[in-house]
C-alpha cells in the first residue's frame, strides 16, 4: 500500500512530512520521497529506495525547508522497486 501527504503551512513543513512518512512506513514501504517548494520558489527533491528512516538519513531530508510540500511512500506490489 502507498500513501501521499501534502501540507501547506505557516512554518517549515518538512518535520511534519517526515513524521507522516514514518507513520506511513508502518505499511512496509520500500521507497519514499518528498518535494518542497523553497523560499526561492524552487523545488527541493529528496527520494530513494529503502525504509523511511534510512532514506531520510541518507538524503538528509531534514536539511530542506519550506512551507509547502508533498511526500510519498510506496510499496511495490507489482514490478521492481
Amino acid at each position: 500500500m502507498s500513501g501521499i501527504i501534502g501540507i501547506v503551512g505557516k512554518t517549515d513543513v518538512v518535520p511534519l512530512l517526515v513524521e507522516g512518512l514514518a507513520r506511513l512506513g508502518d505499511r512496509q514501504g520500500d521507497s519514499c520521497g518528498l518535494a518542497i517548494v523553497n523560499e526561492e520558489m524552487g523545488i527541493d527533491l529528496r527520494k530513494g529506495v529503502g525504509a523511511v528512516e534510512e532514506v531520510a538519513g541518507r538524503f538528509d531530508m531534514m536539511s530542506v525547508q519550506g512551507r509547502l510540500g508533498i511526500a510519498h511512500m510506496r510499496r511495490a506490489s507489482q514490478g521492481g522497486v
